[in-house]
């Protein structure tokens, strides 16, 4: 290996690597190292600016090819202007705190019957069947369903719909799961909470029924209320499914 230094990015020629030799060179004002890859040819490996930290620069560009197993390879996207890497699966990642991902993944899906200014209460069959409410976009597990009202103690039946068989690109046969083994119930007014543990909820502090079932979501199914009991008294209703995305 041959090593030469200069103020600057490398302007010399250079030999293409070959087992006898690689040509390397240290940018002394800069502190920058390159290599040569061709003849002629230059690629920076590090560069530090100064006393600055360690930085890692170079060109956009399309993905590249998936890696082999153990392996990953990262490329600065052209569209998004990030660094992203490819898994051996040929999955893109973006990097992000680890901490944070669970809560970046989390969506969710409102479902408001009535109208809390208007004098008409909700009726039990306003609160189902209400068909394909919400669409879900990527394979996903239900994490909470969560019921509230402007009054009264109504309760439903949350469901998930999803298409089984398809006919010249109409679905031909749909199968319905209930995500609560029995009707989720608001109190009062107040918020009604199911989850797979029955602990408290997303919020901290609302205690959950342990009723969630059937939490697996794929991409193109769909939400909705399944029936419910209005109670006379609500004007409005809202669901709250929060689920994250796999």
């Amino acid at each position: 290996m041959v090593l030469t230094t200069g103020s600057g990015v490398p302007s010399a020629t250079c030999a293409a690597p070959s087992s006898s030799n690689l040509a390397v060179y240290l940018d002394s004002a800069n502190g920058d190292e390159w290599w040569c890859y061709a003849a002629n040819s230059w690629k920076k490996t590090l560069s530090v600016t100064g006393s600055g930290p360690y930085q890692v620069s170079g060109a956009t560009g399309t993905v590249p090819s998936t890696p082999a197993s153990g392996t990953v390879a990262c490329y600065f996207d052209s569209t998004l202007n990030t660094q992203v890497c490819l898994d051996p699966s040929g999955n893109s990642w973006q990097m992000v705190k680890e901490t944070a991902l669970a809560d970046i993944q989390k969506r969710s899906c409102d479902i408001s019957v009535g109208d809390a200014s208007s004098s008409n209460t909700v009726t039990n069959t306003q609160l189902g069947p209400q068909k394909h409410a919400c669409k879900i976009p990527s394979s996903a597990t239900v994490l909470e369903v969560d019921l509230e009202a402007d009054a009264g103690s109504p309760n439903v039946v949350v469901g998930r719909r999803r298409c089984t068989a398809w006919t010249s690109g109409t679905c031909s046969a749909e199968t319905v799961a209930n995500l609560v083994s029995s009707a989720l119930a608001a109190s009062s007014g107040y918020m009604g909470c199911s989850n797979a543990g029955g602990t408290a909820g997303l919020d901290g502090g609302t205690a959950c029924a342990a009723t969630l079932q059937n939490t697996g979501l794929n991409a193109g199914d769909w939400l909705e209320l399944i029936s419910g009991t209005a109670g006379g008294t609500a004007k409005l209703v809202t669901v709250h499914v929060v689920y994250q995305v796999n």
